[in-house]
């Protein structure tokens, strides 16, 4: 018979390798995803990968379920990228978001101004921010979808790779000297009309190998 020490030691070791085995396993990369496959049509899933589409942009990171979902960097040409988290094929987090960006959007949202604020890759979505001074600002990439802006002033803000989805600008006081270069702007209201320049599925390629 086995005595009630051995057995102990044995539970104990399974106990020890479990726990080790499990951490391990959840801290270790995703898989690179299937080359020979289209990230779409044979969706890739919970795997690291390279695509390219025919429009020049090249994003290399996770995905899931056939859509850019997790950490990934979208390279616009030589030098813009847009680097951070992503769901759904919606970049939501840009890599820069830390303490003192969060600050700024409690900041923002209890007193409805920022002046010359750090809000690069913030969530702002749905937000009611009528009449917010934002001059100044850095909101470069942020996810502004649906947030009511009416009234707010964006003087000399930069809103570059911003997402102005569904989102009315055409009330707000002041765009007078903004950055607005790869903004997202689907359904957008502006002073100028409505502005429908990215609201297709971005055209696909194979994937490198």
């Amino acid at each position: 018979m086995v005595c009630n020490r051995t057995i102990k030691w044995i539970m104990s070791v399974f106990i020890i390798l479990n726990t080790v085995l499990g951490i391990s396993a959840h801290g270790l990369a995703l898989p690179s995803c299937p080359s020979d496959r289209d990230p779409v049509t044979s969706p890739w899933s919970e795997c690291h990968g390279t695509y390219a589409y025919a429009n020049g942009k090249k994003y290399v990171g996770e995905w899931k379920k056939g859509l850019k979902h997790g950490q990934g960097v979208l390279k616009f040409g030589q030098e813009r990228v847009q680097k951070g988290t992503w769901q759904e094929d919606r970049f939501i987090l840009s890599k820069s978001f830390h303490s003192g960006i969060k600050a700024n959007v409690k900041k923002l949202i209890k007193i409805n101004r920022c002046l010359k604020c750090n809000l690069r890759g913030a969530n702002l979505r749905k937000l009611n921010l009528k009449g917010a001074f934002l001059a100044g600002s850095d909101l470069t990439g942020a996810d502004l979808t649906r947030t009511d802006l009416t009234g707010a002033n964006f003087t000399g803000a930069i809103l570059n790779q911003a997402n102005f989805t569904m989102t009315n600008l055409a009330k707000t006081i002041s765009l007078t000297g903004t950055q607005l270069v790869h903004s997202h702007l689907c359904r957008t209201k502006t002073p100028f009309g409505e502005m429908n320049d990215n609201c297709q599925a971005e055209p696909r390629i194979k994937p490198k190998p």
